[in-house]
């Protein structure tokens, strides 16, 4: 089959299946409001427009920011936690649970001389946690002694692998003291220091630290699920697995109340469920990941005419080839050559990716980093790039001992092919992408054995870790994300396949510039050792970017608030000011 004939039957298909959908999904009449708990689409409920019904394709894990996640599965963590600090659509930081952000060279952010440093955060006045009780700076001090329980090792280990101790001067006043520079110390946001309620914990944690066998009784509390109580702008209220999430306003939120009383996020697994809900209205969001490009341009079109929905289109997220660097896991050793990778890299046909999964728009990408970063004409001055070059590719795999075989696929001397494992996830885009990749490896002549990743075991952290070859998979081009291949966040048994690191890739030289980059307070340097990591992820390829990915959230032109931040932005910052018409 050729590419073109199964980008056009994907496609096609698609764009039947979301008609059909489209058309059994009514919307909701006068006087009705969509999606409210417990009832039917369509189902009649008091405090019209009071319930923001919204869809996410990926159930999270958990709830709580700090444990690991991937993609749109993190993103909902937003509405039900906070942060001492937040960064707003513009990329600039503000206070959240605190009054003021530190200042550096003042009393609430001083250096040592020996590299030292302490930060001083005053919490605003009356904070509270979802279920009443006051949050205060011991809940701070509790945080970072659950943080820091080597028996435990279960949550994102920045920043507390940099922190000597939390101290709470009094009921608001936290004093951080860090064991060497960190330059976001002054606005510790989502997944630093997202406080933990002592209250209800600490019995828990108690009995880990009396007995480390008793790790499952801290991991497998209640509290990380259908007991969850945290101090962002909604409190959980119920969550029924694979199928919602209800929240109501809090009223305790530290930037104020809500303006929409309820929210409800659906789990809604297949993408083209989720385009005919959000043209149906009866949903009225949609969350990243959910919808793929060509909904994009089905909605634009139908919302053309009425002005019924809005489509907010990023470009920030970077699909890329994934490589497996664990030898008990990678069945095609081969892969583990530098030249095979850089062969592979020169056989992607990026602009026939483009051209089949968004119309020809956007544009090629190489590296990680966002093009919107302000330093990127230096990354791209100094990266490798591997334009596609199907000769270039077979020199490659000839110096590393593969010459094609009479199918014309790559065999070594002993005649066995060059045959490593594919694997995509399922979804129309995403599966359309895995079949033109498979389509140009094959043509070139790698024999790619692929198979697709359900989305029920993406909730599998260990089969997401243990793949035996490449596997497909996402990552933003925020700053925050380039730790992607840093050893400390490879993903092991160990650490309960923690990290975003799946591959296990292990470099000492990225980590030194990552670590150098962590404990810079200067931007010019930081931009520089940016430059580096991306320079030298170029030229060792333990993945292989290969489009930037049209991140798609759309909306209701009657909900007003949902915007595109930066890649750094927080998700969903100003969610507490959204409201309808």
């Amino acid at each position: 089959m050729t590419k073109d004939l199964i980008v056009k039957r994907v496609f096609v298909a698609n764009l039947v299946g979301f008609v059909l959908l489209a058309g059994c999904s009514l919307p909701p009449t006068a006087g009705q409001s969509p999606g409210a708990p417990g009832q039917p689409d369509g189902a009649p409920v008091a405090n019209q427009n009071q319930t923001l019904t919204m869809a996410f394709r990926y159930e999270p894990v958990g709830l709580f920011a700090k444990l690991p996640g991937s993609g749109s599965s993190n993103d909902m963590k937003r509405f039900f936690n906070a942060a001492l600090s937040l960064v707003d659509g513009a990329g600039t930081p503000r206070p959240y649970l605190a009054e003021a952000l530190p200042l550096l060279n003042t009393d609430s952010w001083r250096v040592h001389p020996d590299g030292r440093m302490e930060t001083t955060y005053r919490l605003r006045p009356g904070l509270t946690w979802h279920d009443g009780k006051p949050l205060t700076a011991d809940d701070f001090v509790f945080t970072f002694r659950v943080y820091s329980a080597s028996s435990l090792g279960i949550f994102v280990p920045k920043p507390q692998d940099q922190i000597e101790e939390v101290v709470a001067v009094d009921p608001r006043t936290v004093l951080i003291r860090w064991r060497s520079i960190y330059p976001d110390a002054g606005a510790i946001q989502n997944k630093d220091l997202d406080p933990l309620p002592r209250h209800l914990l600490e019995g828990a944690l108690t009995a880990v630290e009396t007995n480390p066998a008793d790790q499952d009784v801290f991991v497998n509390h209640p509290y990380w699920s259908n007991e969850f109580v945290s101090v962002g702008p909604y409190r959980m209220d119920a969550w029924i697995p694979g199928t919602q999430i209800e929240g109501s306003a809090f009223e305790g939120h530290a930037l104020g109340r809500p303006k929409i009383d309820r929210i409800l996020i659906r789990f809604l697994t297949d993408e083209n469920t989720v385009a005919s809900n959000i043209l149906a209205e009866s949903v009225h969001y949609t969350g990243r990941h959910s919808l793929f490009f060509e909904h994009a341009t089905v909605l634009k079109r139908d919302w053309a005419a009425n002005n019924r929905g809005a489509v907010i289109l990023s470009t920030d997220t970077r699909a890329y080839n994934d490589f497996q660097f664990k030898p008990d896991y990678q069945k095609t050793p081969t892969l583990l050559d530098v030249r095979v990778r850089r062969a592979l890299a020169h056989s992607v046909d990026r602009q026939t990716l483009q051209d089949g999964l968004f119309d020809g728009e956007g544009e090629l990408i190489y590296t990680f980093i966002s093009n919107r970063m302000p330093y990127y004409p230096d990354v791209d001055r100094s990266m490798a790039t591997y334009p596609y070059d199907p000769r270039r590719s077979e020199q490659l795999m000839n110096e590393a001992g593969f010459t094609k075989d009479r199918g014309g696929f790559f065999a070594n001397a002993a005649g066995e092919r060059f045959a490593p494992d594919y694997k995509g996830f399922t979804g129309t885009m995403f599966e359309r992408g895995h079949a033109i990749m498979t389509d140009t490896w094959r043509k070139a002549g790698f024999d790619m054995q692929t198979s697709i990743i359900q989305t029920a075991q993406l909730r599998d952290t260990e089969l997401r870790h243990t793949f035996p070859g490449m596997s497909i998979a996402q990552t933003s081009g925020a700053e925050s994300s380039q730790d992607l291949f840093t050893t400390a966040q490879a993903g092991t048994r160990a650490n309960r396949w923690r990290g975003q690191n799946r591959g296990g890739y292990s470099n000492p030289e990225f980590d030194r510039l990552w670590d150098a980059f962590s404990t810079t307070l200067d931007r010019k340097e930081r931009d520089q050792q940016m430059v580096q990591m991306m320079r030298l992820i170029s030229e060792d390829l333990p993945a292989i970017v290969i489009y930037a990915n049209f991140v798609v959230e759309t909306h209701l032109t009657t909900l007003r608030g949902p915007e595109l931040g930066t890649p750094d932005s927080l998700m969903y910052w100003n969610v507490q000011e959204w409201s309808f018409q």
